[in-house]
């Protein structure tokens, strides 16, 4: 696999690009979404400035955190080392007998971290107090968000669009407001911040689509929730409200406020992002590009460009081409651009649900036709740890997926609920479909037994 594409780096210095719980809001990206998440995590962006404003980050000015490779999102881990506050010594990424492995640096100034721990450890502390003051002075300007944006939605979603591009831009730039509001409830959850009681967080959108869905209301979902999708993210992925969906999923909501929150921010989102689809709707029927026009990037629309053809169709093969290929969690960069071995022996992850230990077939679940197997006391393995797999939760007996974090949706619910749920583990590529294992949902550990 070639590295072609890949930023230049500074032969001293070993860099890690991995994809992250953060790379599974998409999993590959056309030009149209990746305007979104370029804006998002840029150094200056959204997620950097929520970080920054709770005292538990600054901006990395000058450094790129995002990369996509293959257009896949991977994420600069030394950016986040080097900019998000932690406490103690420094851990330095180093290789190994060609492995990649993280060290304590025992360097000076590192030694000075160490001694200056217990300062770092009060500031932490001042910063999660300050931050819970930020987050829920944040919540009223959250409730007249929401209701702009509702109002921004029912305007703009029954108008004859004039201006695509325009209208495109207003909406991206409302997306990622919303996602402001996501990355503090991201925050909340993490900190275990309490929140105030407040309409954003005793409602849950989610919940209210899920009892739409379980109760067949086929018009209400599409009055209600037609912005939405089972991939919220990806514009090119049809809504409710244009009835191309195979299978509207019940995804089950969170009880935590903080997550409940947070799912409602991502419906704020979604809304922004159905009208920023319907722009690209419109220049497409204005142009005759049909589903091309997801190869370009709102700023782009412009009829008259004679090389718009042209530039559509590098991109549609460059996407083609990476459609076709397995791309590695984590690469690193150490004199030359290399692919992560994994190093451990044995199938592992992190524990982020139940802790217990349950046994059960392997099932994978990675697509919506995967959905329809039968999960039934078995154990689902999957690429991607998607909300859709909450559906599942009332039949299998265990998740395992090689993505994931502990504050991602599917994790929440599971660890709510005692579900035995298994993240970022490692070596799923041995089990095969039908294969018996034991999961351990206090080690997770996974072991195939006869």
């Amino acid at each position: 696999m070639g590295f072609s594409g890949l930023p230049k780096v500074d032969s001293k210095k070993i860099v890690v690009l991995e994809q992250t719980e953060n790379s599974e809001l998409i999993e590959i990206a056309k030009p149209c979404n990746r305007e979104f998440f370029e804006k998002l995590f840029a150094s200056a962006g959204v997620f950097w400035s929520a970080y920054s404003e709770l005292g538990f980050g600054e901006k990395p000015l000058g450094e790129r955190h995002l990369v996509f490779f293959k257009n896949r999102m991977f994420f600069n881990r030394n950016v986040e080392k080097k900019f998000l506050y932690s406490v103690g010594m420094e851990k330095k990424f180093a290789v190994r007998n060609n492995k990649l492995i993280e060290k304590r640096d025992f360097s000076p100034e590192s030694l000075l971290l160490l001694l200056a721990s217990p300062f770092d450890f009060g500031k932490q502390v001042a910063s999660i107090a300050l931050a819970a003051l930020r987050i829920n002075e944040s919540l009223q300007e959250f409730k007249e968000f929401s209701d702009k944006t509702k109002k921004f939605w029912l305007i703009h979603s029954q108008e004859k669009i004039s201006n695509p591009q325009e209208l495109a831009n207003n909406a991206l730039d409302g997306a990622l407001k919303a996602m402001h509001y996501s990355f503090y409830a991201s925050i909340a959850y993490s900190l275990k911040i309490r929140l105030k009681k407040i309409q954003g967080t005793e409602e849950c959108e989610l919940e209210k689509l899920a009892n739409a869905i379980d109760s067949k209301d086929v018009k209400r979902i599409a009055r209600e929730f037609g912005f939405y999708s089972n991939k919220p993210y990806n514009i090119c992925v049809p809504r409710y409200w244009e009835a191309h969906e195979k299978t509207v999923l019940a995804q089950t909501a969170p009880k935590n406020p903080a997550a409940r929150l947070r799912e409602n921010a991502k419906f704020l989102c979604a809304r922004y992002l159905d009208i920023e689809r319907r722009c690209y709707l419109a220049f497409a029927e204005k142009t005759g590009l049909g589903d091309n026009v997801f190869f370009l990037q709102s700023g782009e629309f412009d009829a008259s460009n004679p090389e718009i053809h042209k530039i559509i169709e590098e991109r549609k093969n460059d996407f083609q081409d990476s459609l076709n290929l397995q791309a590695p969690k984590k690469i690193f960069f150490d004199k030359e651009w290399k692919t992560f071995e994994a190093q451990e022996e044995g199938i592992k992850g992190l524990s982020a649900g139940g802790k217990k230990i349950v046994e059960g077939k392997v099932v994978f679940v990675d697509s919506e036709e995967d959905y329809k197997k039968d999960a039934a006391g078995k154990i689902v393995v999957s690429k991607t740890l998607s909300p859709n797999l909450t559906t599942l939760f009332g039949k299998a007996a265990g998740i395992a997926s090689s993505g994931g974090g502990k504050i991602a949706h599917t994790a929440i619910v599971a660890l709510e609920q005692n579900f035995v749920c298994i993240v970022q583990a490692k070596n799923l590529g041995l089990l095969k479909e039908g294969d018996k294992i034991r999961v351990d949902g206090n080690s997770g550990e996974i072991k195939k037994i006869p």
